[in-house]
């Protein structure tokens, strides 16, 4: 024992009894023992209450952001390009409905209105509607937004009824991506085989084109209905089937609900506007003209464009623009379209003046 090491060591030894250093030892070994218990719950203790933090964060982020004040002003942008920009300071997927023809122009000027409010002025450009879901926001037609909720209900639903193992497979979140020109069963099926699932009914998705997309890490069984509701399809999955990796079906969208949940589930009061000047994102391929003039009306500008000064220099009114700048102040935004034409410009007041300086001669 350590004491008998102790005590041979110690030349004194007679001096220290041997069963009296053997009960010191033994009572400090307790007292550590206790102590080293003691701080490991008080770790425990500290970990789970992290996590906890950690999660209800993570959960309050999502509803903060699509809260936040946005201050942007898109013109003639394309709606997907648009939609990926809001997903990506929303910090969640924004989803465009196939039907939709990506290339609408949208003109809006966000002057500290909210992420839903932006979403539903796109959504009323586009005559569509605005559908929250548990990941993702769907912009898609009135006729198919309310399947969409009665679908990730009944999901929810099939889901409790699923052995954990088999729950905790689905739950499984990842980010996803994709290559322009992909192909919606292939991509299914990359994803089926991956994470060893088994689905049938994989003929009903009918051959197409996606464009390229970034989807944030979100569980699997929304990436699977992600895709198939773009054809009023989703999964259904049976809680007969055995071992850890479920197997589903693919069937049509459940009829809509009486009360369909297109609204934010929780309200969020519009936050004041803050302080500072405003800055202005655009992603633009048009021409010159009918560009400023639209610009102008989203700054409260009153146009004077000077056509002769133009005409002069050889610079068409209908002269196509190619702009794409994000998170800029007014006056670089103008610079961006105007500068590579040689254009010059000036605001008095309200009123935006654009013309060309005269060339001159050497």
């Amino acid at each position: 024992s350590i004491a008998d090491i102790l005590l041979l060591r110690n030349p004194q030894k007679e001096r220290f009894p041997l069963n009296l250093c053997r009960w010191a030892i033994l009572l400090s070994s307790r007292t550590m023992l206790t102590f080293f218990l003691q701080l490991t719950r008080r770790r425990l203790q500290y970990i789970v209450t992290s996590l906890f933090l950690t999660c209800w964060a993570a959960s309050n982020v999502v509803l903060a952001s699509r809260a936040s004040p946005i201050h942007a002003t898109w013109i003639a942008t394309p709606v997907c390009e648009v939609s990926r920009q809001i997903g990506r300071l929303a910090q969640i997927p924004v989803i465009l409905d196939r039907r939709i023809n990506p290339n609408t122009p949208i003109s809006i000027q966000a002057s500290g209105e909210s992420y839903d409010t932006i979403l539903s002025q796109i959504a009323t450009t586009l005559h569509a509607q605005v559908v929250y879901l548990k990941s993702s926001i769907r912009i898609t037609s009135p006729q198919t937004a309310g399947r969409c909720v009665a679908a990730e209900t009944l999901r929810n639903k099939e889901l409790n009824q699923l052995a954990a193992k088999q729950k905790q497979c689905l739950l499984r979140t990842e980010p996803w991506s994709w290559l322009s020109g992909s192909q919606p069963r292939n991509l299914l099926e990359e994803l089926v085989k991956k994470n060893g699932l088994t689905i049938s009914n994989m003929s009903m998705v009918p051959h197409d084109h996606f464009p390229a997309a970034e989807i944030r890490a979100i569980p699997l069984v929304d990436r699977l209905d992600l895709i198939l509701a773009h054809f009023d399809l989703r999964v259904t999955w049976s809680p007969d089937t055995k071992g850890e990796h479920p197997s589903g079906m693919i069937v049509p969208l459940p009829s809509a609900t009486d009360t369909v949940m297109t609204k934010p589930r929780q309200s969020m009061p519009r936050p004041q506007q803050p302080q500072g000047r405003k800055v202005f994102t655009l992603r633009l391929e048009a021409p010159l003209e009918p560009s400023l003039v639209a610009l102008a009306k989203q700054l409260g500008l009153t146009l004077e464009f000077d056509r002769d000064t133009l005409t002069a220099r050889s610079i068409s009114p209908q002269e196509i623009v190619r702009v794409d700048v994000t998170q800029v102040s007014r006056e670089k935004l103008l610079d961006a379209i105007l500068s590579p034409l040689g254009i010059s410009w000036q605001i008095r007041g309200t009123t935006l003046r654009v013309w060309a300086e005269e060339s001159i001669e050497p």
